[in-house]
């Protein structure tokens, strides 16, 4: 009858591969989910700030101020006159004067979180009126918003 010898340590270095293995590949798909979830957090804040600047120019449009300056009178060939003016953009003081601004998305819409968000207004010499958007992204990095300072 033969006996079985048992091998110290046979299947110690396998066990050992296979959970070195699986340690791993859970810590790279953590890596991995964090970083998705990171780029998906991003990617709704810049959708949110685009909102935002579309907002802000549908106000701009409904919002519009006379320079007093450049008011002229001035008279057709028969004799009627006319005032003859420009108008500018006016941009609101604060962002909640927008009201609930909503972040549409397929069948999804949510109210934006405007504390998120930096805002703040700027005219020149001119009477010209422009804003500065912006939000800190999860990376660190600030996104300006394209319309800003337009």
């Amino acid at each position: 009858m033969k006996q079985l010898v048992k091998q110290a340590g046979f299947l110690f270095p396998s066990v050992m591969l296979a959970i070195l293995f699986f340690v791993l590949a859970f810590a790279g798909s953590m890596y991995v989910g964090t970083r998705v979830i990171d780029n998906y957090r991003a990617d709704v804040l810049v959708r949110e700030c685009d909102a935002l600047d579309s907002a802000l120019l549908m106000y701009a449009k409904a919002h519009r101020q006379v320079d007093p300056e450049n008011v002229e009178i001035r008279t057709q060939q028969d004799g009627n006159s006319y005032m003859f003016y420009t108008t500018g953009p006016i941009f609101p003081k604060n962002l909640s004067d927008l009201g609930t601004v909503r972040d549409e998305q397929g069948y999804f819409s949510e109210a934006i979180d405007l504390s998120k968000f930096t805002y703040t207004t700027q005219t020149d010499a001119d009477g010209n009126m422009t804003y500065t958007l912006g939000v800190t992204m999860p990376n660190g990095e600030y996104y300006l918003s394209p319309l800003s300072k337009k």
